[in-house]
């Protein structure tokens, strides 16, 4: 699993990104930012980040980036890497289905993803 001191792991409503930021992913594709404390407040959101269902999503804090795993109109899943703080987007990566599997190199800019027949991509997260 992602190494807490460099990657946040996040679901749908899940897990803060830092102590006072949580990060949501919506069935309509936004990503959404809200600050914690001292009272809940949206700080931003992101419409259309994905097309559709924003399925998980990771922080590398050693980079500073934000990838996002997220479904197109068509029902196909795509990788997304968003520079940080400006949200913008700095490539796409198409998948051939749903991963099994996703894990962060603890020294490397670089993402494996896995799939249910064995199958690994590696992904580079630069740009």
């Amino acid at each position: 699993s992602p190494k807490a001191s460099r990657v946040g792991a996040f679901r749908p409503g899940d897990g803060p990104m830092d102590e006072q930021i949580l990060l949501f992913g919506t069935k309509t594709g936004s990503i959404i930012f809200v600050q914690a404390s001292p009272q809940p407040k949206v700080i931003a959101n992101f419409k259309d980040a994905h097309e559709a269902d924003v399925k998980r999503m990771f922080f590398c804090e050693a980079i500073n980036r934000l990838i996002s795993f997220g479904m197109d109109i068509e029902n196909n899943m795509h990788m997304k890497v968003w520079s940080m703080p400006d949200m913008s987007l700095m490539f796409s990566v198409p998948l051939r289905s749903e991963p099994t599997a996703i894990d962060f190199s603890p020294t490397l800019p670089m993402c494996a993803i896995g799939y249910s027949d064995g199958q690994i991509r590696l992904v580079e997260i630069v740009g």
